[in-house]
C-alpha cells in the first residue's frame, strides 16, 4: 500500500483520537469516528468539550470528516484504533470498547487492510483479544488477509509523532513500550 492510496479512519476520538485526527486532517482525508453522536455533533460544530483541541485546529483540519455511521468507514483501508482501555475495581483492563471497536472494524475490513491499535493493552492483547474479534466478522486471515500494527518506541508510533509535533501537550499514559508486527515499521501504514 502506498500513502496516496491509504484511506484513513482513526476510530475514537478521546484525548488520543481526537488531536490525531485533526493533525492527519490538516494534511490528508481522513474520517473521524466515534459511537457518540453528541461528541460528533460538538465537534462537528467546532467545540471539543475535553479541550484537547482549539477551535482553530478543528478548523485547520479541513480534510476531517466526523461521523458515527459504519457505512462511512467501508472505503476506508487503514484504521488506528484509539479506544479507552479503563481498569475494573479489580484494576484489571476492561476491553469492552477495544473488543467493540474491533467489532467495528471487523464489520468493514476487506483484504490488504491495515488495524493499528494505539490504545493501552498488554503484551499479546492485540494478537489474542482484537484479532478473533476481526477474523470472525470479516472472514479474513491476520497476516494473511489483512495486517495489525502496534505503537513501539523503536519505531514512530502515530501518538509518538504528535507528540513530537506538540511537546506542550502530552496525553496522558504515552507514549508507552508496546511491539509492532515487523512488516509494518513505517510510520502511519505497514506494509508487505
Amino acid at each position: 500500500m502506498n500513502l496516496p492510496d491509504i484511506q484513513l479512519a482513526i476510530i475514537g476520538l478521546g484525548y488520543v483520537g481526537l488531536p490525531l485526527a485533526v493533525e492527519f486532517g490538516k494534511q490528508r482525508s481522513v474520517i473521524g469516528f466515534d459511537i457518540n453522536q453528541k461528541r460528533i455533533d460538538q465537534l462537528m460544530a467546532g467545540h471539543d468539550f475535553t479541550l484537547e483541541t482549539e477551535a482553530e485546529e478543528l478548523q485547520a483540519a479541513v480534510h476531517l470528516q466526523f461521523s458515527t455511521k459504519l457505512q462511512d468507514l467501508r472505503a476506508c483501508n487503514v484504521f488506528i484504533v484509539t479506544v479507552p482501555t479503563p481498569i475494573d475495581e479489580h484494576k484489571r483492563p476492561d476491553l469492552t470498547p477495544l473488543i467493540k471497536a474491533s467489532e467495528t472494524v471487523g464489520k468493514v475490513l476487506k483484504a490488504g487492510d491495515i488495524v493499528i491499535y494505539e490504545s493501552t493493552v498488554y503484551p499479546g492483547c492485540t494478537e489474542e483479544d482484537c484479532v478473533p474479534v476481526l477474523e470472525k466478522l470479516s472472514g479474513l486471515k491476520f497476516n494473511q488477509d489483512f495486517f495489525c500494527g502496534y505503537p513501539s518506541v523503536y519505531w514512530p508510533s502515530p501518538l509518538n509523532i504528535y507528540a513530537q509535533l506538540h511537546p506542550h501537550h502530552q496525553p496522558q499514559n504515552s507514549p508507552r513500550p508496546d511491539r509492532m508486527r515487523p512488516h509494518c515499521q513505517q510510520p502511519f501504514w505497514c506494509h508487505r
